[in-house]
């Protein structure tokens, strides 16, 4: 049986009705990277990480990936098999150092509060201000900023596609989602 060699990102769009129907991103912390030399810690993202290499990914096997990274990051325990509905999977593929790679986001409506990691609660519009200030940590170094900012990737690019569709899709917040669908409208025909 052949293998996936492809990275797989997995993530989880928590969204949470105390604030707003906002959506929560974690500060990064690890220098690792599937791109070699460069490092994006600092930067914000949602909760989640790489799967690099497995026989078979399927959804049961992504959900569950993702939430127990999720739980690694941000502290949030979700017992995935006891939920009745989790709801899509959303996709994003992005040029890796290899060849294409994979982002995949759970969206997932919560009460629940995070207790570890540095954390934010963002709306479109902040999710987008913090995409616009993206600079990778090596990045920042060479232009001698303290650190790496903003959200992982940039404006219209796979952190920024998986971030605006759970909030355009799932929020609790009608509001968010009409502003979240605005935005990625923009990523897709730049109006």
């Amino acid at each position: 049986m052949a293998k996936l060699l492809t990275n797989v990102g997995m993530f989880v769009g928590f969204l949470n009705p105390k604030y707003d129907g906002k959506l929560l991103l974690v500060r990064r912390t690890s220098t690792d990277s599937i791109i070699p030399a460069i490092s994006f810690k600092g930067n914000w993202e949602l909760p989640g990480g790489a799967e690099e290499e497995a026989d078979t990914v399927g959804y049961n096997y992504s959900v569950n990936v993702a939430f127990a990274k999720a739980k690694d990051k941000v502290g949030i325990d979700v017992p995935v098999d006891d939920q009745p509905f989790l709801g899509p999977v959303y996709g994003t593929s992005f040029k890796g150092p290899q060849g294409y790679d994979l982002g995949q986001v759970v969206p997932f409506v919560t009460k629940l509060e995070p207790t570890v990691g540095e954390t934010m609660w963002v709306s479109p519009a902040e999710l987008d201000a913090l995409a616009a200030k993206f600079v990778s940590e090596s990045d920042a170094k060479k232009q001698g900023l303290p650190e790496a900012d903003g959200l992982l990737s940039g404006k219209c690019k796979r952190m920024y596609l998986m971030a605006m569709s759970c909030l355009a899709y799932h929020s609790p917040n009608p509001f968010y989602r009409m502003d979240a669908c605005l935005l990625l409208r923009t990523c897709r025909f730049g109006k």
